[in-house]
């Protein structure tokens, strides 16, 4: 940005801010704005399909060549009636929370800060405690690294499900490995990485994990989204009337 003479207005494609240098932008006076919402179904959809996948054990039936098997190992896992329990009440969290009602699920939530919801409001430790189907949709910052501890992952059921759109950031890789190893978690959904050979392989030919790319966001209508609101920023800044500005 340093190189970029006179540069007022950065204007990002995304929904988050974390990868742009914060002091640079606030020290230099530079306006930065995202586009938030575009993608809030597409993620959102994706993360529940991860949640599909492990409940009807897809992992184990690609890696066994999807050959018949009725040993209790391939047995699935019924989601009408299951408790869902959203770790960080943000648009992508409150629309899981929509669509898994809509599928006969129980969603419940916990929130950094309070919010006005229809759905219920739990302590940080319930939603582990209590979920059948947990999802980590936290935002990816300092903030919010430290939340998901190791004590938190303990209280999690043995049969439980784990979702996280932020991969393995928010939690320790090695923990998660432990418990599945223990035989402490139905199935780990992890849609993070930049590029398959980031993934450890602990992890890629495990049997009751699911990772994918960093790619939920991907699709037509996010990408029309997309387009339409950075324009939108961009007219609404040179007629003097910025909108969606991220405040330091």
């Amino acid at each position: 940005m340093s190189n970029i003479i006179n540069l007022r207005y950065v204007c990002l494609t995304t929904t988050t801010a974390s990868y742009v240098d914060e002091d640079y932008i606030r020290n230099n006076k530079i306006k930065l704005l995202t586009i938030p919402k575009y993608s809030t179904n597409s993620v959102a959809e994706y993360l529940v399909f991860l949640m599909m996948c492990l409940a009807k054990k897809l992992p184990l039936q690609l890696k066994n060549d999807c050959k018949q098997d009725f040993f209790d190992e391939f047995l699935q896992m019924e989601l009408t009636g299951k408790q869902v329990g959203v770790v960080g009440l943000g648009n992508i969290g409150n629309r899981i929370c929509e669509i898994t009602e809509g599928m006969g699920m129980v969603p419940t939530y916990w929130n950094r800060s309070p919010k006005e919801s229809r759905f219920i409001s739990l302590e940080l430790d319930e939603p582990f405690k209590k979920s059948d189907v947990i999802f980590i949709t936290l935002a990816n910052n300092q903030d919010t690294k430290q939340i998901v501890t190791k004590k938190l992952l303990n209280l999690l059921k043995p049969t439980a499900i784990s979702i996280s759109g932020t991969g393995i950031a928010l939690h320790d890789d090695k923990i998660i490995r432990k418990m599945l190893s223990n035989g402490k978690l139905f199935g780990v959904g992890l849609e993070e990485f930049m590029d398959m050979t980031d993934v450890p392989e602990r992890l890629i030919n495990h049997p009751k994990v699911t990772c994918t790319f960093h790619r939920a966001y991907n699709t037509v209508e996010a990408e029309e989204n997309r387009l339409n609101m950075c324009i939108d920023n961009i007219e609404a800044f040179l007629k003097g009337k910025p909108i969606n500005l991220i405040k330091f």
